[in-house]
């Protein structure tokens, strides 16, 4: 009898735990605001809000919830006041649509408009997914301190699949919020900050975005271990990547035309390769920078193709293709130690042959021979008079060089940069 009711008391107490997360609030069936729903509800509940169009102050999450709409972003229309106020010199007060406060929110399937800032991010684990975040005054998706109001780091977000145009700026993500994902986000005509913005933060994972006609696709400031892969940049007015006081991210697999496609300044160990950086003025641009390594991007119908401002020490730059560039490669400081050419020799095939050698970048405008035939032109490309650049230029592009493993750029260097990104930079 006893063993029967201790286990009655256990199932019930399993049941009623298990009612608690399963329960289902409907707006505005069960409360007509949000806001009353969110206030009412219990950690893990599930907040769905019906067709319609709700003006809202601000909602204030407080509570790990679901908040989604029953037909989508189209469908269901959340219009915030759009004021924002100055208590004073360091307190901020703003009016976000959304404003999460609790960790492990979801908020999802929504049209957000009409505040200072779409959707604020105060808080870890939680998930954007599905929203339309249009004409908010500040940025769409706004994660990290906030003045005095909400000092700290939020880590483990993930911003995905949302449509996040025309607001003053697309995603902030700052102040040591780390382990951020952005992924799958259509970022369109913001119209005074970057599409994304990083500031001193690290392992932010930046991938499959689409990002067009803002002053600047991805700004990426004191970070360090982030990822930008697969990313299509367009139509950016000033930088469509520009990193500063950055070291040790990646850049990867991603279509650039901007006015300068990429911009480095002040960064070091930083990887770029397998990149599309077209109809720019500038195609890369480097500049205070150092044992960056930049391989297999096609480079191509820019003014400039490659632009090195005055460097720190220097960067890595072969098997890359400099295609219908007006100008290829221009220096405004002259230092000798970049290094044009992969750092050992490769094992590569060649016309059907084997061969093994230094390699170093294709210049479609390169009108010396190749006697040999390895590939390899017989005489090196100058940068700028009678200062080499490329010891070895390709005779093809680097696509029609079958090489055996990975050509890689020996170990950087430790660099003086390296304690001015992640969290060190200053703004």
């Amino acid at each position: 009898m006893k063993l029967r009711i201790i286990f009655l008391f256990v199932a019930l107490t399993y049941m009623l735990v298990f009612s608690v997360q399963a329960t289902t609030i409907f707006v505005p069936d069960d409360y007509d605001e949000i806001q009353w729903a969110v206030n009412n509800a219990s950690n893990k509940d599930t907040i769905i809000v019906r067709d319609g169009i709700y003006h809202v102050n601000e909602i204030v999450v407080d509570k790990q919830l679901t908040i989604k709409s029953e037909n989508g972003s189209k469908s269901c229309i959340i219009v915030g006041n759009d004021t924002f106020l100055w208590a004073d010199r360091y307190n901020i007060i703003s009016y976000c649509v959304f404003k999460l406060v609790a960790d492990g929110v979801t908020i999802e399937g929504f049209t957000i408009t009409g505040g200072s800032e779409g959707v604020c991010v105060f808080s870890n684990r939680n998930t954007i997914k599905g929203n339309d975040i249009l004409a908010n005054r500040g940025y769409g998706v706004y994660i990290g301190s906030y003045g005095n109001e909400y000092p700290g780091d939020y880590d483990d977000n993930a911003v995905i699949q949302n449509n996040i145009s025309l607001n003053g700026g697309g995603i902030f993500v700052g102040d040591g919020s780390d382990n951020t994902l952005i992924s799958e986000n259509v970022i369109l005509m913001n119209s005074r900050d970057p599409g994304i913005n990083l500031e001193e933060v690290d392992y932010t994972n930046i991938e499959r975005n689409i990002i067009a006609q803002g002053p600047i696709g991805i700004f990426s400031a004191g970070t360090a271990y982030t990822t930008m892969d697969g990313n299509v940049i367009s139509g950016a007015r000033i930088y469509g990547l520009k990193i500063d006081y950055s070291y040790y991210n990646t850049v990867v697999n991603n279509e650039i035309q901007s006015y300068t496609g990429l911009f480095i300044q002040e960064g070091a160990n930083n990887i770029i390769y397998y990149n599309n950086i077209t109809d720019g003025i500038y195609g890369v641009y480097l500049v205070g920078s150092a044992n960056n390594c930049i391989y297999y991007n096609n480079i191509m119908d820019n003014f400039y193709g490659i632009y090195l401002g005055c460097l720190k020490t220097g960067n890595y730059i072969f098997l890359n293709n400099f295609i219908n560039n007006e100008i290829q490669n221009r220096i405004s400081c002259l230092y000798k130690d970049s290094i044009w050419n992969t750092m050992r020799p490769v094992s590569y095939k060649y016309s059907g042959k084997n061969f093994k050698g230094y390699l170093g970048n294709y210049w479609d405008d390169y009108q010396y021979g190749d006697a040999d035939g390895n590939g390899v032109g017989d005489q090196p490309i100058l940068m700028h008079k009678n200062v080499i650049a490329d010891n070895f230029p390709l005779m093809k592009p680097f696509e029609y060089y079958g090489i055996h493993g990975k050509p890689t750029a020996k170990k950087p260097k430790q660099s003086s940069l390296d304690n001015q990104g992640g969290k060190q930079y200053a703004k």
